[in-house]
């Protein structure tokens, strides 16, 4: 896929479609892309999300790391 001349790489997996979130960031922002990664993980919905995510798809999911995870992320915020 491409979009005012970035090209935003997609790769088919088990027939799911996979979007690069480094491709999609530099199209909101060519100079600095990480900036708007840092401000998309940082957000509490997104933490959430990927918890959930975890959750559902990933076999060796361990809460505990999570919840240590989840208390160093909201402790680093204030």
């Amino acid at each position: 896929m491409a979009s005012e001349e970035i090209h935003i790489g997609k790769r088919l997996i088990d027939g799911e479609h996979y979007y690069s979130l480094s491709d999609l960031a530099q199209k909101k922002s060519k100079q600095k892309p990480n900036e708007v990664l840092r401000n998309w993980i940082n957000q509490a919905d997104t933490v959430e999300f990927i918890e959930e995510w975890e959750r559902s798809n990933n076999p060796r999911y361990k809460a505990d790391s999570y919840i240590r995870f989840k208390m160093n992320h909201y402790n680093h915020k204030r």
